[in-house]
């Protein structure tokens, strides 16, 4: 078992909280401290990513999650206002 402890990504945490009211998704689910680490974590370790991991999760939220990567993308391209 990995011991390491994930420590929370507050910046990351507003930026969702941002795109949340931009509407790149509707609903904001679960906000608790072990949803805060867990998309800390999330990103921790999509970091590590290398090339062929990096396409098949692009290519996995294309193919389930068009609309969202879209929304996203549109909202990156705006500044993140």
């Amino acid at each position: 078992m990995n011991d390491v402890k994930t420590s929370v990504d507050y910046a990351l945490l507003k930026d969702i909280e941002r795109a949340h009211r931009a509407g790149v998704f509707p609903d904001m689910g679960v906000n608790n401290d072990n949803e805060k680490l867990h998309v800390s974590e999330l990103e921790y370790r999509i970091m590590a990513f290398d090339e062929k991991e990096t396409y098949i999760a692009i290519k996995t939220l294309v193919d389930h999650h068009r609309k969202t990567v879209a929304r996203t993308l549109e909202y990156l391209e705006g500044g993140q206002k």
